[in-house]
Formats: structure tokens, C-alpha cells, sequence
């Protein structure tokens, strides 16, 4: 994915950046934030990197709360070995002026102070400037680039609305929008989300690629395949693993029993029973030495040894000791871990910041998780405050701010302050659905949107999943059962 700015910033600078978001988005400015996009089932380190590699713009919301920031730093470290500086924008947002060594990155962009400088002309004129300065360059390529930088510059960019999502239907396969249209048809055995632009597909046990419009890429041709990260694909031929890039070249040899996706630069891939990490080249950097490992994120990754799970840095030195039954990835400078059973989190020294009181964690994401604690549930922070306490027989995350929590058997709508969101309405059930969501009550369906307004009502015996804008209901007369057609604006459709 591709966008206009990458906004670096501390989160104690939160209320400033949702300023410069909603400049953004008035003046139809893309951007990666950290909060951003990033759901359940997304790793937040897997994403920040490419993220990125692929924004034009890198801004810098400048201030003495990012100096004193080790992850902001990393992130400006990054950005100028990928930029060499050009589009590298700093906006000073509390008068504390750059520090020497961050001058000398910034040097080929003058700097702005946002007391000074506001944002909704000065910083959206600037970031339009570099952007049209961005456009101009990429009419020719640079020749010296290597094959490598050229094969990871022709990946097809693409917003998230525009990569279709697999479905199934009728035990097939096939890909829709937003809508539920119907993009890519329902021809395949498996299908998995798009990555890097391109999709893994399967027919008759057979694997290959294709992109968003349907079009077989890489021939079906393989037992099994991975997704697509920084360029490249795990695949599996005759019962071993080795990547291909993304003209369906085999880049790296099939010779590996098993194989994770490329993250940060290495694979962690498995030979004789033993894992270790390779990079792009097929290069073992790491040993096999261990008995399983996760993926590098944040630069560390965990490995396990003797039944023990600890953390590694790239260069395979032991960072937190082999002493936890399980780990998680680095994910927003804490990872949760599995200690005598019980469930809390560390940062990158080994310390201890959510203590292993917990029953379970799931992933964090944009500051929270659901935790489990003496049979319920509950909503904590990174730094184990509690945020919604733990009452709860279930709870689903629809959106940053709000949760569905299930209570002596009824559904209701919470803020992250854990107060009631909508009306004081309970439902008996919930299902997900693309804008709607459908909902129980004293035993019928019915739907309502994301700011809890009723837009079917509760009346109906089954409220169906909506396919092509539209949703089936079904309603038990006196003689028949009768289905009836709505669309998502609540109109019926006879």
C-alpha cells in the first residue's frame, strides 16, 4: 500500500496529530498514522516498516516528546536510510528545536514551527509540494538502482479499498468490494487476502497468484504457498519450501522444511528440525539452533530453545532469557507472555510492565487489548490500567472507539470509557456485517449502524449476511414464511 505522508510523532503529541489528520483529510491527503488500519488481525510491526518504504512523504511532528523517544528515532532512521533525506519534512510543535544530529538529517528540508506556521496552509502547501515534486521524478527510473530495489519499486500500489476480499460461496471462492460485488468470480478451493498486490489462490490442490483483477500471475503450480512480504513468497514444491519473487522466479532454492514470511529483512526457516533465519539472499544469518522461533519485529524476535521461549536480536545474541512457556511478536514496545500460566507483558529490556495476572491477552492493537481475568473479560492498556473492567462474557472490537460487550447474556455498545454508547437497548445476539450490523432482540433480527441508529427493526425469525447491497430477511406470517429484500439504507425492495 502506498500513501502520501507517513506521520512519525509520540503518542503524548495525540491531540496535535489528529489536527494534522483532519487537515489531511480535508485536503484529500493520504496517510499512514499508527493507529491506523491496523485491526486484530494485523501486526502492527509487519506494517510499519513497508509503510513506511511506500509513503512519499515522511513528517516528523517535531517536538521535545519525540527526541526523547527511542521508537520515534528508530522511525526517523529508518526513513532517511530508505529517503537519503529528500522528502523528509520536520513541523516543530512545541518550540523545542531540533536537536544536531536530527538537523543534519533534516537538512534538504527547511523545518517549520507550527506556532508559526499553520497547519492547513503552510504544512498541507509544503507536503503538496513535495508530493508534486515526487510526481515529476518517477516519469524515469534510476539506472543504477540493483534488480533487487527495481523488483520491490514495480510492486503495484493500491489504497485498502481497492483490494478486493476473498468470500465464500457455495464452497467456493471468489473476491468482493466493499459492497459484496462480486470482483474476482467464485472459482476457487482456497483463497487468502492480497498482499504486496497479489493474492494466493488455489484449484484442485494446486497453488499460484493471481492480481486484483483475476489475472493468474504466478501458474498454479505449487503444493502450497505463503503471501507475498517485501518482495517475495514462501512456496512449496515436492514437499520442500523456497521463495519466489513476484514474476514467479525462484529467488531463493527449495531445500527448507518449512519457512515464515520475510519480515524486516529475514525468514525464519526450518532445516533438519532445527530453525534459524535467512535474509533476501538466502544468506543464513542466524543458526539452526532452535526448536521454533516467531518473526523479527521491532528488531527482536522470539525463539525457542529446551522448551523456553525467549527474544534475539538480528545478529542471534540472546536479548530476554529462555524463560517464558509463551511469547508474542513485539507489537507497540510490549510483548505478551506466558508465565506459570498466567498472562503479561514485557518490553525490550525483559522488564515486567503488565504484571502475570491474567488469565489470557489477545493482540494489542491501538493501545488496548481484550485480557481475561477470573472468567471474564475486560479491556487493559500497554501499561495494564484497566479500561473497561472485567465483567464481560465476550466483547468484539468494531472500531477504535467502540466494543460490543456480552453480560449475563445481552449485548450492549461501549465507549472506551466503558460507558454505554448508544441508547440503554440490549440485544441477545450480534453478527459482524460489511456496513450494518445485525442484531437480537426478544428473538427477532434486525439491523442498526455503527452509531447504534436502528435501520432495519428487530421483527424479522433470520436476518442474512448482505451480498451486492443488498440483505434477505425472512418473517413468519400465519401460514408461510415470507423473505423480503432490503437494501442498506433500511428501503425495502419488492
Amino acid at each position: 500500500m502506498k500513501y502520501d505522508v507517513f506521520i512519525s510523532y509520540s503518542r503524548k503529541d495525540t491531540a496535535i496529530a489528529d489536527q494534522i489528520c483532519a487537515a489531511f483529510d480535508k485536503a484529500g491527503i493520504s496517510y499512514f498514522i499508527d493507529r491506523q488500519g491496523i485491526g486484530g488481525g494485523m501486526e502492527f510491526p509487519k506494517v510499519l516498516a513497508p509503510a513506511i518504504r511506500e509513503s512519499e512523504v515522511f513528517l516528523l511532528l517535531a517536538s521535545q516528546n519525540a527526541y526523547d523517544s527511542a521508537y520515534t528515532d528508530r522511525e526517523i532512521t529508518f526513513a532517511f536510510n530508505k529517503k537519503h533525506g529528500a522528502k523528509m519534512l520536520p513541523y516543530i510543535i512545541d518550540e523545542a528545536p531540533l536537536p544536531e544530529h536530527l538537523e543534519l538529517i533534516f537538512s534538504s528540508n527547511n523545518w517549520r514551527m507550527m506556532t508559526v506556521h499553520p497547519i492547513e496552509t503552510v504544512l498541507v502547501e509544503d507536503v503538496r509540494q513535495l508530493l508534486r515534486q515526487t510526481k515529476q521524478e518517477s516519469t524515469s527510473i534510476n539506472e543504477t538502482e540493483t534488480k533487487d530495489e527495481e523488483a520491490q519499486s514495480s510492486i503495484p500500489s493500491y489504497n485498502e479499498t481497492d483490494f478486493p476480499k476473498p468470500y465464500l460461496k457455495d464452497d467456493k471462492y471468489g473476491y468482493v468490494d466493499s459492497e459484496v460485488n462480486t470482483i474476482i468470480p467464485f472459482i476457487y478451493d482456497f483463497a487468502e487476502d492480497f498482499s504486496e498486490g497479489l493474492a494466493s489462490v488455489a484449484i484442485n490442490e494446486k497453488y499460484g497468484f493471481i492480481d486484483p483483477k483475476g489475472n493468474v500471475v504466478i501458474p498454479l503450480i505449487y503444493d502450497y504457498s505463503g503471501d507475498f512480504s517485501e518482495g517475495l513468497a514462501s512456496v512449496e514444491k515436492n514437499e520442500k519450501w523456497g521463495f519466489i519473487n513476484r514474476q514467479g522466479k525462484t529467488v531463493i532454492p527449495f531445500e527448507y522444511d518449512d519457512t515464515s514470511d520475510f519480515s524486516e529483512g529475514l525468514a525464519s526457516v526450518e532445516k533438519n528440525e532445527k530453525w534459524g533465519f535467512i535474509n533476501r539472499q538466502g544468506k543464513t544469518v542466524i543458526p539452526f539452533e532452535y526448536d521454533d522461533t516467531g518473526t523479527f519485529f521491532e528488531d527482536l524476535a522470539s525463539v525457542e530453545k529446551y522448551g523456553k521461549w525467549g527474544f534475539i536480536n538480528k545478529q542471534g545474541k540472546i536479548v530476554i532469557p529462555f524463560e517464558y512457556d509463551d511469547t508474542g511478536d513485539f507489537s507497540e514496545d510490549i510483548s505478551i507472555v506466558v508465565k506459570n500460566r498466567k498472562w503479561g507483558a514485557i518490553e525490550k529490556l525483559g522488564n515486567i510492565v503488565i504484571p502475570f495476572e491474567y488469565d489470557e491477552i489477545k493482540e494489542f492493537a491501538e493501545g488496548v487489548a481484550v485480557a481475561k481475568k477470573s472468567g471474564k473479560l475486560g479491556i487493559i492498556d500497554t501499561l495494564g490500567n484497566t479500561v473497561i473492567p472485567f465483567e464481560y462474557e465476550d466483547i468484539i472490537r468494531f472500531t477504535k472507539a467502540l466494543v460490543a460487550a456480552k453480560k449475563n447474556e445481552k449485548w450492549l455498545f461501549l465507549n472506551m470509557r466503558g460507558n454505554i454508547a448508544y441508547d440503554e437497548t440490549e440485544y441477545t445476539d450480534i453478527l459482524l456485517n460489511v456496513d450494518l450490523i445485525r442484531v437480537m432482540k426478544n428473538g427477532k433480527w434486525g439491523y442498526i449502524n455503527k452509531q447504534g441508529d436502528i435501520v432495519i427493526p428487530c421483527e424479522y425469525e433470520y436476518a442474512f449476511y448482505f451480498t451486492d447491497g443488498k440483505a434477505k430477511v425472512r418473517k413468519r406470517g400465519f401460514l408461510e414464511s415470507k423473505t423480503i429484500q432490503f437494501d442498506k439504507q433500511g428501503n425495502r425492495i419488492d
